[in-house]
């Protein structure tokens, strides 16, 4: 993802504007998710399983890849998002198999219910 920001083959600065915020969601819910998995485990404790919000998050991504404002733009802008998008998509189905996984784990340790 690092090597991907620091492309120089960047999309426009009012195209970045616009896919700031709904990547900016996305970050922060990835993160909260993890943070609750990782408190899950360290606590013993079932967490209610995220898989709900991060198929939330795998929609909202599709809806930005396919949205209007991603149309009718320069191959090289386009092939930019287009790993950028692929690349947070990647990284929320870890995450949902990392939750699936700490789930498991709650049942065959006998994590409490919160």
């Amino acid at each position: 993802m690092k090597e991907c920001l620091g492309s120089p083959l960047q999309p426009s600065t009012p195209l970045q504007h616009a896919l700031k915020e709904p990547c900016k969601s996305v970050g922060l819910s990835l993160g909260l998710t993890m943070r609750e998995l990782g408190e899950s485990i360290r606590n013993m404790k079932r967490c209610q399983a995220k898989v709900l919000k991060l198929e939330s998050i795998k929609l909202e991504l599709n809806l930005l890849s396919t949205s209007h404002k991603l149309r009718g733009i320069a191959n090289v802008e386009s092939l930019a998002i287009a790993n950028f998008l692929f690349l947070l998509m990647e990284i929320v189905d870890k995450v949902e198999v990392l939750a699936k996984e700490v789930e498991e784990l709650g049942e065959v340790a006998g994590f409490q219910s919160k």
